[in-house]
């Protein structure tokens, strides 16, 4: 059950990972930071993932505090999907599809204020 679990929580780190990476390279490329390149020739932010792997590994090699950055954990990927949900609304006109991104903005809000809680 622990080697199973070990390997849930490398692929989960894998995915956090990789988006962080990509979202500190758009950081980035938008300021125009000069102290990360664009991407690679095979097209991966290699700078990026290489500090996001250091400032994950530290936030759990250096911490003993598991509850609180479970909290942190629950809220950096609860937020995406608000903001998602947000835009959803906003974007489109179909009943249907902001029906849906309510449903979505509501219970991931509900989940996040429970978490917190």
């Amino acid at each position: 059950m622990a080697i199973i679990g070990i390997i849930a929580m490398l692929s989960a780190l894998n995915a956090y990972l990789v988006a962080a990476s990509r979202v500190v390279q758009n950081i980035s490329f938008e300021h125009r930071l000069p102290l990360l390149p664009d991407l690679s020739k095979n097209g991966t932010p290699y700078i990026a993932i290489i500090i996001s792997t250091i400032a994950g590994a530290s936030l759990l090699l250096f911490s003993n505090h598991f509850a609180e950055l479970a909290t942190i954990s629950v809220i950096a990927t609860l937020l995406p999907y608000i903001f998602i949900c947000a835009c959803a609304m906003k974007l489109f006109d179909r009943p249907k599809i902001r029906a849906i991104a309510a449903i979505g903005l509501v219970s991931t809000l509900a989940i996040l204020l429970t978490s917190i809680l």
